[in-house]
């Protein structure tokens, strides 16, 4: 597929995704089914982020296509953590290991806003962070019953609370498991392109230089088929959580299927 092809097809992706999300915004999600809430972001994203690789795609020449690639990493990453809530059949405790790395790195750039604060401003920095605002968000987390299966250790001792937090699961770690999975080999190439598309995330000399290549550059437009190939299997395998007795009766879960299938044939 050329970029308008693929363009277009982000852009039928983009609209049958959000006529699912139209359809499941009547559905009452309950306060504690992180599954429903989690599927329901992920589908938010796919959306809204199919929907710029569109737009990118149809209206820059292929040199301005950076930011599709940066797109294209994100759709990846939540894909291959689909995948593994799928591979879990989409059990709960799947979404608390998501939850504490995003938790733990909160807490930390709290502290490290707090120390800066303290560090250059005596801690009276109205834009930053003071020990008694952390402080009280601290045990206000601590409070709630909720997060406790969060935390593996608290340290009361000291004027302000340390929280640590239990082990979370990496993007790496996710991969390691889907390829041992039933379904691996016809997964685990999203984390290959993934960190093909990490380089555009995190600038070095070697991405300067795959800017500036055009083979490259095509390439790496062309490789934007099978990003969406993943967005849309993140659309079936999240309709099929959804609608889970007779999917194949789903209209919307059979366009996802086909647009899958086509997707996947060059």
């Amino acid at each position: 597929m050329n970029q308008l092809q693929i363009a277009e097809r982000s852009k039928v992706l983009s609209a049958l995704t959000n006529e699912a999300l139209a359809e499941l915004g009547t559905r009452k999600v309950e306060k504690n089914h992180n599954v429903e809430k989690y599927l329901l972001g992920v589908l938010e994203r796919v959306y809204v982020f199919t929907s710029d690789i569109s737009t990118i795609l149809n209206h820059q020449p292929e040199r301005l296509t950076l930011s599709a690639f940066v797109i294209s990493r994100v759709i990846l990453d939540d894909f291959l953590h689909v995948c593994y809530l799928f591979s879990k059949g989409f059990a709960e405790d799947v979404i608390d290991k998501f939850d504490v790395e995003p938790l733990k790195y909160f807490f930390a750039m709290g502290k490290e806003n707090l120390d800066y604060n303290i560090k250059y401003f005596e801690g009276k920095h109205e834009s930053f962070i003071n020990e008694e605002i952390f402080i009280d968000y601290s045990y206000n987390f601590l409070k709630n019953q909720d997060n406790l299966k969060y935390i593996s250790h608290v340290d009361l001792n000291g004027d302000i609370p340390i929280i640590k937090f239990q082990l979370g699961i990496s993007t790496a770690a996710i991969y390691k498991d889907i390829s041992s999975s039933q379904h691996g080999s016809e997964n685990c190439y999203a984390y290959n392109i993934w960190r093909r598309y990490s380089a555009y995330v995190h600038h070095s000399t070697q991405t300067f230089f795959s800017e500036r290549n055009s083979s490259i550059r095509t390439a790496d437009v062309e490789g934007i088929r099978l990003v969406l190939f993943y967005a849309c299997k993140t659309l079936v395998l999240s309709r099929g959580y959804f609608i889970p007795d007779h999917p194949e009766t789903d209209p919307i879960f059979m366009k996802a299927a086909q647009l899958t299938k086509e997707l996947g044939s060059k």
